[in-house]
Order: structure tokens, then C-alpha cells, then sequence
């Protein structure tokens, strides 16, 4: 991620933010209630026709009642988007209680899915007994 200030002649400084293939960001997004969420992503496409650019992304953040999202957004440009360089360590500090959550979210799937294979074994003894063959 290249990062550039353009001092014009009423000097108003414009950040310039080159993205590359690759570049890890992170960005801050507010809800209508003004709780602030940090976003992380990784770029994976930047992507012209001539006339518009189009950047993929892969973004992960903890949504509002706890969820993990990951998704592929795209940015066309239509609007301002400040992103932030990021280091290795807040990425890790980061995403380190998203993959809590996720692991945790496995664990109750997992745990489910034990809970309607029993019911399920459940139903076929049941069903299979002497007078029933």
C-alpha cells in the first residue's frame, strides 16, 4: 500500500492510497448508533475498464450481536473510504478473538449436530422393534 499527500494550490491536503493485490487494510466503519467497527481486509483484485475501477476485497469483522462475518465486498469508487495501514501485530490482536468466536461457533454446531444424530439413532431404534419387522 503505497500512501501519498497531495498538497494542491488552496492547500488542501489529499491522501492517495495506491492498493495492490495483496495489501492488508484496515478500516473503521459506524453504525447508526455511532458504535464504531474495525474492519480488516486483504485485497485481492483491482480490477479498470478506463473509465471506472473496481477493487475486491476480503473483509472480516465482528458484527453486532457477536457473528463473525467474512465476505467479499467491492469498492467502486463511488464514494470516499478511508483505510489504514495495519502491522502484523494488530491484525493478529485483531483477529485473534474472531477466530475465538468461529471456534466457538464450530463447537455449538458440532455439538448440535451430535445432538440430532442421537435423536436420529434415537428414531431408527424405534422404528426397528420386533413388532415393526
Amino acid at each position: 500500500m503505497e500512501i501519498k499527500n497531495i498538497v494542491d494550490q488552496s492547500v488542501t491536503v489529499t491522501r492517495v492510497q495506491t492498493l495492490h493485490v495483496g495489501d492488508i487494510y484496515k478500516r473503521v466503519e459506524e453504525d447508526d448508533d455511532h458504535n464504531a467497527t474495525v474492519i480488516i481486509g486483504k485485497v485481492m483484485d483491482v480490477g479498470s475498464n478506463g473509465e471506472q475501477t473496481v477493487v475486491s476485497v476480503i473483509e472480516a469483522k465482528r458484527e453486532r450481536w457477536g457473528d463473525v462475518a467474512v465476505e467479499s465486498v467491492a469498492f467502486t469508487g463511488d464514494k470516499d473510504m478511508t483505510l489504514f495501514p495495519i502491522d502484523d501485530l494488530e491484525i493478529r490482536i485483531i483477529a485473534t478473538p474472531l477466530f475465538q468466536r468461529l471456534d466457538d461457533s464450530l463447537r455449538a454446531a458440532e455439538e448440535k449436530i451430535k445432538r440430532v444424530q442421537e435423536k436420529r439413532s434415537l428414531l431408527h431404534q424405534i422404528l426397528e422393534t420386533e413388532d415393526n419387522q
